[in-house]
């Protein structure tokens, strides 16, 4: 795992370690599309989601 943080350069591909205010979850990062299981597919982070490491993913 990669530490990072909303303002890392993120490679194309890889799995975010994200924290909301109560609790933390996964998102598949791909080419700037977040695959986020709470809140679906988005262009950017939901507001109150902060990154706090990464997987890249080498495909």
């Amino acid at each position: 795992m990669t530490k990072a943080d909303n303002n890392t350069k993120l490679p194309d591909t890889c799995i975010l370690k994200v924290l909301l205010p109560k609790y933390g979850h996964w998102v598949l990062y791909h080419k700037g599309k977040y695959y986020d299981p709470e809140f679906g597919l988005l262009d950017e982070l939901y507001p109150k989601e902060r990154i706090q490491s990464y997987w890249e993913i080498y495909i």
